[in-house]
């Protein structure tokens, strides 16, 4: 049989196409290569930030279609991938919406080239931030999660911990005899960073540390809290981190130094809320504890150390042996009854417990010490109930605490709690919201109180008494409607103890104030006289005489000045 000659004749006609494909195919190749080399060179090198908002529009033209089409091992994929992180981090909602597929392959070459082949730095941890906080990059975030979190991180917990870890869980045994140490893991060398750039930030002065320095810093650490936040990820993270002993290290550092600058401020605020997600009462991923649970937890290490003194140390230390479990947890009184051992005594008995290792010998005692109260310690069971309902002053003024309403790049970490999809525990869901919304009442509030100081006009005037001495006093040159001068001074008529289980707060206080509604209109009477007994009405003390007059600041990088709703500086000034 022979082909007839149109099917001949069209054969023909495709193989020269075929030629043309595939010389195009290469040229296009080469082409995009030259751009992304250009777009390296302009974003990254240069560090241009325009740049990086006028090319978006490359990262789905230029960069994305490079990642998933060309070869990894070639040196632009390398900058496509730098440039593709840089993107996400800078515009997360758009580069995430537009960078889409469900190969598990390209996304893991991805993350596996921007974690360990591009230098960290603070865009890098915050596009692996974003990608986290993203519900709907659900391959990125499975690739990514990959590189953060496994039995893998066993590996890098010291030898006598570890045994004594996976002496309590057969699951997990099983697990760690599957894998093999790998021979870089990013988590682990991420940590080591954070802990030597928080060495460098608490022992040196704040001139020798740029702001690049500290976002990296804040950035990081937002990103351990987002990992502690995950159950999926704090599962092996959590005794890793312990472990090591990252928050006593920070804790001891931050100690060493007096720092009153606004970015260690935050970097305190991230850390002590490090340390209540590392202490969070949670067995496993989704097995919450009750309070006496944890109670129970940390009596019976006590009931360890106990036993310990009581083999090797029964002459050294009686009052550690016959104490009750409950005194012994108590921190001072621990403190307080192994002062009379020697430095040696205090690593054995540490290192008897297993919860040093060896490379930690060299800490000195102070480092051991502090370790055995952070293990032995109760940590404080918050209940929701023991959180003030409206706003302190300390938190009103806060910017690291109530964010700005022009929050710039640097100024973007904050220490707030995050609404995810995933939550611990029903009790971590209830807090978040409820600090949540405690903060935003308290923004409201504040912006009430900074429209009624500027309304009532307070001044300074000067006076003589009949002796002839000089009286300073504040008047109120202005008025508001609702908020009017105290005719008399406060007066407390009752304060009742607290009751049973509630702390030092009184149960109840009961005072007395006097306002004058004579100089008032009908209508502003007439709403004075509708108080009832569940409204709320806030007190205010004003000096005049302790205003600065300053201007106030101005916002970053222009010449507007700082709304008075926004200004940390407001009390001070005004």
């Amino acid at each position: 049989t022979t082909m007839p000659p149109r099917r001949k004749a069209a054969a023909k006609k495709q193989e020269p196409p075929k030629k043309r494909a595939r010389k195009t195919t290469d040229s296009s190749s080469n082409t995009d290569g030259n751009q992304i080399t250009e777009l390296y060179n302009q974003c990254v090198l240069d560090g241009d930030v325009q740049a990086i908002r006028d090319c978006q529009g490359a990262v789905s033209t230029i960069v994305w279609p490079h990642l998933t089409l060309t070869d990894d091992s070639k040196e632009d994929w390398k900058q496509a991938c730098h440039l593709w992180a840089l993107f996400v981090a800078d515009s997360p909602k758009t580069v995430l919406e537009e960078c889409q597929t469900n190969d598990e392959q390209v996304w893991a070459r991805i993350w596996q080239t921007v974690l360990n082949d591009v230098n960290l730095s603070s865009f890098t941890v915050h596009a692996v931030i974003q990608v986290l906080g993203n519900d709907d990059s659900n391959t990125s975030k499975k690739a990514l999660l990959n590189h953060l979190s496994g039995v893998q991180l066993w590996h890098f917990v010291p030898q006598r911990i570890r045994e004594l870890e996976l002496r309590k869980s057969a699951a997990l045994r099983r697990k760690f005899s599957t894998t093999t140490k790998p021979k870089q893991l990013w988590v682990v060398t991420w940590i080591d960073s954070v802990l030597k750039l928080f060495e460098k930030v608490t022992t040196s002065d704040n001139e020798n540390i740029s702001q690049d320095e500290w976002l990296l810093l804040t950035r990081s650490l937002e990103l351990l809290i987002d990992l502690l936040s995950l159950s999926v990820t704090r599962e092996h993270l959590v005794p890793y981190l312990e472990a090591i002993h990252f928050y006593v290290q920070c804790k001891l550092l931050s100690n060493s130094k007096k720092n009153d600058s606004q970015n260690y401020r935050l970097v305190q605020q991230l850390l002590s809320r490090i340390q209540k997600l590392l202490q969070f009462p949670i067995r496993g991923q989704h097995t919450a504890m009750s309070e006496a649970d944890v109670v129970s937890m940390y009596h019976e290490r006590a009931t360890i150390l106990q036993k310990l003194c009581h083999r090797h140390y029964p002459q050294e230390l009686p009052e550690v042996i016959y104490a009750g479990v409950g005194l012994l947890c108590n921190g001072s009184y621990l403190k307080r009854s192994m002062a009379a051992l020697t430095d040696d005594q205090v690593w054995d008995i540490v290192h008897r417990m297993r919860i040093v290792g060896d490379e930690d010998k060299e800490r000195g005692r102070d480092f051991w010490m502090e370790i055995l109260l952070h293990h032995i310690t109760i940590p404080p069971f918050e209940e929701l109930s023991s959180f003030p309902l409206y706003p302190t002053e300390r938190v009103l003024w806060n910017p690291s605490v109530i964010p700005p309403g022009f929050a710039s790049e640097s100024s973007a970490v904050l220490s707030l709690p995050k609404l995810q999809t995933q939550f611990l525990s029903y009790r971590d869901y209830l807090l978040r919201n409820f600090e949540l919304s405690r903060l935003e009442s308290a923004y409201e509030i504040r912006s009430d109180i900074v429209n009624v100081l500027r309304r009532v006009q307070p001044v300074v005037v000067r006076r003589e008494d009949i002796l002839g001495e000089e009286i300073i006093e504040t008047e109120f040159r202005g008025w508001a409607r609702m908020a009017l001068e105290l005719a008399e001074q406060i007066r407390v008529i009752k304060v009742d103890p607290p009751k049973l289980g509630q702390g030092n707060r009184p149960s109840q206080v009961i005072a007395e104030i006097s306002i004058d509604l004579e100089k008032c209109g009908p209508s502003i009477r007439q709403e004075w006289d509708s108080l009832t007994e569940f409204d709320n009405v806030f007190l205010i003390g004003v000096d005049a005489s302790q205003m600065s007059g300053e201007p106030a600041p101005t916002m970053e990088g222009t010449e507007r000045c700082v709304p008075d709703e926004e200004d940390s500086t407001f009390p001070r000034r005004y």
